[in-house]
């Protein structure tokens, strides 16, 4: 059949797993767990990033893969594709805490205050509009709990096509599939400011287009196309130079235990990485 995999096919599919008998006693965290197992699958799966899956990119994609992994095992916390309790439960909690007043959508007040304020508000306030998504909001002053999932997907693992695509889409203001220099100035100015707030030399950003153009080596210098960001590896450090002072300040001074610890574990991907980290904290 050519009829696209909606998210109430998949819920169903995740609903009825004997690995979530545990959850049967919390119907309600139950409901969000499914929600984000969902919300995993479609964005990784749907390229069109519209909520549906085709059968062609359910074939090109790993879930019937890890659906398979899911019947062998016994632990689904062995299953970090889409099905990790533990990943739940960090993205869960991050949301927790972000939303002030527990009713399930966080505004843009609330999400500044992400990662200690990490993310220029230029940035936050795109991606609250629901810029970064391919289909309507229901609220365009909020963000409900799937759009959260992927907004932190995006964030904490710059690396996938589908995080490419999340951030191309915010960053590009006109739709027309190009980031221009003048798109790329417009949200680095923010980005400036605090950059000059903590460091002596400040960053130009003609230097600054300058680094991306050799990074990532566009056909037509200045202006930038996420097949471009996909192929050159190099996006996330091209997308935290513009908007994330934590991450590229991180970058800049290169800790020799944090390559350490990365290097050790290179079966984990960035996600991987940071949810195990987060985990533990909690």
């Amino acid at each position: 059949t050519s009829t696209p995999l909606s998210t109430e096919h998949n819920c169903r599919v995740v609903r009825r797993h004997p690995g979530l008998s545990f959850l049967t006693n919390s119907p309600n965290f139950h409901g969000k767990y499914v929600e984000t197992v969902v919300c995993r699958i479609f964005y990784s799966a749907a390229t069109a990033d519209n909520r549906r899956i085709t059968k062609k990119q359910l074939i090109q994609s790993d879930l019937i893969e890890v659906l398979r992994q899911l019947d062998e095992e016994e632990d689904i916390n062995d299953i970090w594709r889409y099905f990790s309790y533990e990943h739940f439960y960090v993205i869960y909690c991050k949301f927790w805490e972000l939303d002030s007043n527990h009713d399930f959508l966080i505004n843009l007040a609330d999400l500044e205050s992400y990662a200690e304020y990490a993310l220029t508000k230029v940035v936050l306030r795109r991606v609250a509009e629901g810029a970064p998504l391919n289909y309507r909001k229901r609220d365009p002053a909020k963000m409900d709990y799937w759009e959260f999932i992927c907004f932190m997907l995006s964030e904490e693992d710059k690396t996938t096509e589908a995080a490419v695509r999340y951030w191309f889409r915010l960053l590009d203001m006109d739709g027309d599939g190009v980031l221009s220099a003048y798109e790329l100035q417009h949200f680095f100015r923010e980005q400036s400011g605090r950059i000059s707030e903590i460091s002596e030399d400040p960053i130009k950003f003609y230097d600054v287009l300058v680094q991306l153009n050799d990074m990532v080596g566009p056909t037509k210098k200045g202006q930038f196309r996420s097949a471009e960001l996909m192929r050159c590896k190099n996006a996330p450090l091209f997308f935290n130079m513009l908007f994330n002072l934590t991450k590229f300040a991180m970058h800049e001074q290169r800790d020799p235990g944090l390559i350490d610890a990365r290097r050790s574990t290179p079966h984990m991907t960035d996600w991987d990485y940071y949810a195990a980290n987060e985990y533990a904290r909690y």
